[in-house]
């Protein structure tokens, strides 16, 4: 028995056994555990980043098309501002020539009628047709006018710009 026992322990000896450096790398070339995780780690890290890059490409295309949304909405606005520059400087023209008709008119009128008419009317108003109203007869018509509303009137006179 002890000899059956030795002969068989010698045959388990003889056999080859498969070491585990022997075994042969897995069909991907992948060997270990610890290799298979950190490629998995990798490509979930590239998986994430084309997503970052791809989620940043359609803001960018968004920010652009919005730029010239802008830029358009600029020249749209600049458009209007210079429409509206253009149509206050016509108003502005307008009332100059009705504010000067108006002068002409209270120029031709008797000069004590013209202050009474002057002295009602409202303030911006009347100063503008004594504006443009001729010196001599501008006298002539404060001389005619109410002793407060001629002070009022030549102290608002002497600040108003000539043109």
């Amino acid at each position: 028995m002890k000899q059956l026992c030795f002969l068989l322990l010698l045959a388990l000896c003889l056999v080859p056994r498969p070491v585990a450096a022997a075994l042969p790398p897995e069909a991907d070339g992948i060997a270990s555990v610890e290799e298979r995780r950190l490629l998995a780690a990798i490509e979930e890290r590239k998986k994430r980043f084309a997503e970052k890059e791809k989620a940043l490409q359609l803001k960018e295309e968004k920010l652009s098309s919005l730029a010239i949304e802008l830029d358009r909405r600029l020249e749209e606005m600049q458009k209007l501002r210079k429409q509206i520059a253009d149509l206050l400087k016509e108003k502005k023209q307008a009332e100059n020539e009705r504010i000067k008709a108006l002068s002409q008119m209270y120029e031709k009128m008797d000069k004590a009628k013209a202050a009474e008419l002057l002295g009602k009317m409202d303030w911006d108003l009347s100063l503008a047709i004594m504006s443009q109203i001729k010196t001599k007869i501008r006298s002539k018509i404060i001389s005619q006018m109410d002793p407060q509303y001629a002070l009022h009137y030549t102290k608002a006179y002497s600040t108003l710009k000539q043109d």
